[in-house]
């Protein structure tokens, strides 16, 4: 896996799988933002799985502040969501 080929068109540090290093406020270079697959870093210590888990609020983080950033509003930080993982423990009875 690795980022989609826009990724490539925009200048910047990558990491291994060519997604772009990203600020905790998912700006990648300039003006700028980034996210899912093509941004490598969730906050300052861990990296964004490629993942509609990080895809999905990284989006919407990404969308609002590219569009604040026009206006020099305020923008927000990307946090990402807690881990909880699905598990399926099977059937809830007796299989009939």
């Amino acid at each position: 896996m690795q980022a989609g080929p826009l990724a490539s068109h925009v200048p910047g540090d990558r990491d291994r799988l060519s997604r772009l290093m990203v600020d905790r406020r998912l700006r990648a270079f300039g003006d700028v933002f980034a996210a899912g697959d093509a941004a490598a870093r969730a906050d300052p210590d861990h990296y964004a799985l490629q993942r509609c888990r990080h895809a999905i609020p990284m989006g919407k983080v990404a969308g609002h502040n590219a569009a604040a950033d026009l206006p020099r509003l305020p923008l927000m930080d990307f946090a990402p969501p807690p881990y909880v993982p699905c598990l399926d423990l099977g059937a809830d009875g007796p299989e009939i």
